[in-house]
């Protein structure tokens, strides 16, 4: 009865939970587009299998178009988990069942990844299937269920091989695996190999480090259940049940570690097996059940922090959400920024193309197919594009993704109205640390209206100021570093950044010029100024009463060098704030750094400019 209301406990917190990684909504919004009759592989991309994505769908369509309503998918699979976890144990000898489930049910990586939407919770619940009804010799059943796994998650292909190796014979098991082969009829399906097993052939392989931090991750939390499998693999070797999950175990491992990726949720699919095999163990050592107590103790308090953690719900990007909701609603948006799935699923907006999954694994592995699939995102009827600036030059530079075309037709087409700072601040103050991803909110061209002109006022200081404002390469300290320093020295820009850190184009360039700026400005146009190589977009529309916005994006070729806003005042004739972000160096770290930030600047300070 505890067992059961923590797990209820774990159900209900597990619903609420939203604290994981972001690729969760990706898998949201994909079961979403299904629900709205829309095809994997063939409408969109997935490099997921068929069964990871259409039970989300169904959830959908029972229990409504919610996060809710996903998580119910991971948190259902569990409980059968578990269930198979306590079967199989007890298969092998009375009371080894509940060990083991209490074993999984206390292991971080279980808690966090069965609220999780992964797949891998249901497709630990088939290929745990499998071994039971292998173990109990019902060896059809085995064999269907090996199949249901493969069509969830890729990564249960060395459970099902392993099991394959144990039942070459057994006529059984090939019965099993022939009455649910109707399901490799999806091999089909246009795009569908080319999207699940192709893509995952062809893309990068992690990094040694990479790998190394996913099985420190398994180690760091499950290190109990590990050491206690290994050793009744050592002591009861001889035994054919625990031979036999050694050796689909061991399989498991050996494939997952040098597989060419590796996460650290890949390993969630053998935790059940792990503890079978320890809890036979713990079963054996009656005599020495204090001193598991004392480390089953430990284990629990270590790890008490990391599951407590997995269930805190994170709201943070909700004012951008609620923007977005409000200016689309329900309209295409076109989206190009990290936090797209979570933006799009919260706010209910339709996916502008097939830009649904646009993580770097899909762009590396095919850039000239993104590069349309961008184009002819952007050039529909959307409601609004949301761009981070750090994603275009990053497609670009590091992935060889053609933006050209996409980001002519977008500055010619769209119109920016916000960025993200103005409704959230990304870290606690104004630094460039907290404000590394510039999103910044268009709309299409036509739905600004063009207004009055605006006549240039009396007062220039600030003009005078944007023809000090450069990147300048300075000695500080008679230390040999070169920075980039705001000239001004006022208010919150960053006032040093060494150069090693700024993007080669953007170090010693006049990123915002006076020249950019036509007077007189008219409310909801915008034109483009060239100067010395560089294209100055300029946008004019109306901020509050009395103040006009310009944006200003700096561009050199395909390099996006500079973000700037500038607020004038009508009234006064003066420009009231100016913000420039310049753009960082990819070899070290994608992103604008904000290099001026300036209220007002008076004529007094403008001689305090001369002097410096």
């Amino acid at each position: 009865m505890f067992f059961a209301a923590c797990y209820v406990l774990m159900f209900f917190y597990g619903l609420s939970s939203t604290s994981y990684n972001n690729d969760e909504y990706f898998y949201l919004l994909m079961g979403r587009e299904i629900l709205n009759g829309k095809t994997p592989y063939v409408d969109f991309f997935s490099a997921h299998m068929p069964l990871m994505l259409y039970p989300v769908a169904a959830s959908f369509r029972l229990f409504g178009g919610s996060v809710a309503a996903g998580k119910l998918i991971p948190l259902i699979s569990s409980i059968f988990v578990l269930v198979f976890t306590y079967l199989s144990g007890e298969k092998i000898k009375e009371g080894v069942g509940t060990y083991a489930a209490l074993l999984l049910f206390l292991s971080p990586m279980f808690q966090l990844y069965s609220h999780a939407l992964y797949g891998v919770a249901l497709a630990s619940a088939f290929i745990t299937g499998a071994i039971y009804f292998h173990l109990s010799q019902r060896k059809t059943l085995s064999g269907v269920f090996c199949i249901l796994s493969l069509f969830t998650r890729l990564n249960t292909i060395p459970f099902v091989l392993g099991l394959l190796v144990l039942n070459l014979r057994d006529r059984r098991f090939h019965n099993g695996l022939l009455y649910a082969s109707p399901l490799f009829l999806l091999l089909l399906v246009p795009n569908f190999i080319e999207d699940t097993v192709l893509y995952h052939l062809i893309r990068l392989p992690h990094g040694l480090v990479y790998k190394i931090k996913a099985i420190y991750s398994l180690l760091a939390g499950q290190w109990l259940p590990i050491i206690l499998a290994g050793a009744c693999f050592v002591r009861c070797r001889r035994e054919r049940t625990v031979r036999e999950l050694g050796i689909v175990l061991g399989l498991f491992f050996l494939m997952t570690v040098f597989s060419k990726s590796l996460f650290d949720f890949y390993f969630y699919v053998g935790l059940p097996v792990v503890s079978v095999v320890a809890g036979y163990l713990v079963s054996l050592m009656s005599s020495y059940r204090r001193h598991m107590s004392v480390l089953a103790v430990l284990w629990i308090t270590l790890n008490a922090a990391t599951i407590s953690a997995s269930y805190t719900s994170n709201n943070s990007l909700e004012p951008l959400v609620s923007y977005v909701s409000a200016e689309v609603e329900g309209g295409n948006l076109f989206c190009m920024s990290l936090w797209c799935p979570y933006i799009l699923f919260k706010s209910g907006s339709a996916v502008s193309g097939d830009l649904l999954d646009m993580a770097d694994p899909r762009i590396e592995v095919f850039p000239e197919r993104v590069a349309e699939k961008l184009f002819n995102a952007v050039s529909e009827d959307n409601r609004m594009a949301l761009v981070d600036l750090k994603e275009i030059n990053m497609y670009q530079k590091k992935f060889n993704v053609n933006t050209s075309k996409t980001v002519d037709y977008m500055l010619q087409h769209y119109f920016p109205v916000l960025y993200s700072n103005s409704i959230y601040n990304f870290g606690e103050e104004q630094n460039w640390w907290g404000s590394l991803n510039h999103v910044v909110f268009f709309k299409p061209s036509a739905e600004i209206e063009s207004g009055a002109q605006i006549i240039e006022g009396n007062r220039k200081s600030t003009h005078y100021f944007l023809e000090e404002y450069m990147l300048l390469d300075v000695d500080l300290n008679e230390v040999r570093t070169s920075y980039v320093r705001n000239v001004s020295g006022l208010d919150d820009a960053t006032p040093f950044i060494p150069k090693q850190l700024m993007g080669d184009n953007a170090f010693n360039m006049t990123l915002l010029s006076p020249k950019a700026i036509r007077w007189p400005l008219t409310l909801g146009t915008h034109y483009v100024v060239e100067e010395d190589g560089l294209r100055y977009y300029v946008y004019v529309s109306q901020h509050v009463s009395d103040t006009v916005n310009l944006f200003v994006i700096t561009r050199s070729g395909d390099d996006i060098l500079a973000f700037s806003q500038l607020t004038y005042d009508v009234v006064g004739e003066d420009f009231i704030e100016v913000r420039v972000y310049s753009k960082l160096s990819e070899r070290i770290l994608t992103g604008y750094a904000p290099t001026y930030f300036q209220r007002k600047i008076s004529p007094a300070e403008y001689e305090r400019l001369n002097t410096v």
